[in-house]
């Protein structure tokens, strides 16, 4: 492989999630030697459920990923980030097959993948519970993506609930 097909390769998002993807699923091996039932995610495995498939991730295989994920994250349009990192506080998840410079990355499947990679790791989430989602267009959820340190603040830590803006009645 020579210089230019590694750039083009590096630029091709699709590609890149779905090279993590595969190394932080647990391998046939992993599971094997766990004696788990057939669908038993391992107890220590980081759990992400997406629009229509979860994911049950090698906890150390997905935080060595943390740098790479956030790097194609930060990518995306700002309509899905946070207030603080200047986006619009959420958006569709059927516009994240579009970069921020307004180039097509990528279909459904490869959308859902770096969503439940970046819910892994704290730095998506949806806005909505799922029960709500068949109200939004087409059916799918609208999510916020987090890159600053620490993402978002676990249940645990939330005070209050978040502010919306518009009429409350």
């Amino acid at each position: 492989m020579n210089e230019q097909q590694q750039e083009d390769d590096k630029k091709n998002i699709s590609l890149q999630v779905k090279m993590i993807i595969f190394d932080c699923l647990y391998t046939s091996e992993e599971v094997k030697a766990l004696n788990l039932p057939p669908g038993e995610a391992p107890k220590d495995a980081v759990t992400a459920q997406g629009i229509m498939r979860g994911f049950g991730f090698h906890k150390g295989r997905l935080e060595s990923h943390r740098e790479e994920v956030k790097a194609i994250l930060d990518q995306m349009p700002l309509n899905f980030f946070s207030k603080a990192q200047g986006g619009g506080e959420g958006w569709s998840f059927l516009q994240l097959c579009m970069t921020r410079d307004d180039e097509q990355w990528g279909e459904h499947p490869s959308m859902e993948e770096l969503v439940c990679l970046g819910i892994g790791l704290n730095m998506v989430q949806f806005l909505l519970p799922r029960e709500m989602w068949r109200g939004l267009p087409g059916g799918m959820p609208y999510l916020m993506i987090n890159t600053l340190p620490g993402g978002f603040p676990k249940p645990e830590e939330a005070t209050e609930a978040p502010q919306v803006d518009g009429p409350t009645s």
